[in-house]
């Protein structure tokens, strides 16, 4: 998807959130402890698509990773909950002899609409957009120390959660985003322009 599209569709959701923030019921008596829950999380990430052509492998083991903090509004009672987050996500390559494999490492920050309907229970779905500050370095000799451009870039997350209990949930999330976005030169697999994409299982905690 074109940046430019992804950057509209972005600003379409978070004008949706802030319309349904604006038109909440005043009649609603306001609860700070329910309206405003900071959380933690952390989860093993799961490497996909040019996520996979630059690390080699799927599971990268128990340093692949993602740790995540952030805040859940609930202020829509159909159901919509809005979760600004920070993060940072971790995910290691296969030094491989003949092939230039790399570790990705990148701080995150996004922005879900999480939407779970009374009628869902204890499930929700997530949608929102995210930064990624990517850094893809070399793991072995094969190929330059360091790849792509460093500054943020833009991608998209998705995912299903359920809600255990009322302080933890589990979260399994797709994100896929930019690693270069240069166009003056060659496309190959995991190298320019790259789409590094990843799955991660995650617990959260809310406080």
């Amino acid at each position: 998807m074109k940046t430019k599209m992804m950057q509209v569709l972005t600003a379409g959701i978070l004008l949706s959130a802030a319309h349904g923030l604006c038109a909440q019921d005043s009649t609603n008596a306001f609860n700070a402890n329910e309206f405003f829950k900071p959380y933690i999380a952390i989860g093993q990430n799961l490497a996909h698509g040019h996520g996979h052509d630059l690390t080699q492998k799927t599971w990268g083991g128990i340093g692949a990773y993602t740790a995540e903090a952030g805040v859940q509004f609930d202020y829509n009672p159909q159901g919509v909950k809005v979760r600004p987050n920070l993060g940072y996500a971790r995910i290691l390559g296969d030094p491989i002899e003949d092939k230039a494999t790399y570790d990705l490492f990148g701080i995150f920050v996004g922005f879900d609409i999480v939407y779970q309907p009374p009628s869902w229970g204890n499930f929700s779905f997530t949608l929102g957009p995210s930064f990624h500050f990517w850094s893809v370095e070399r793991v072995n000799s094969i190929g330059e120390a360091r790849q792509g451009e460093r500054a943020g870039k833009f991608g998209w997350r998705l995912g299903l959660g359920y809600d255990v209990m009322r302080e933890l949930r589990v979260d399994f999330t797709y994100t896929a985003t930019e690693w270069r976005s240069r166009n003056d030169t060659p496309w190959n697999p995991g190298y320019n322009p790259s789409l590094p994409a990843y799955f991660t299982i995650k617990a959260s905690y809310k406080m």
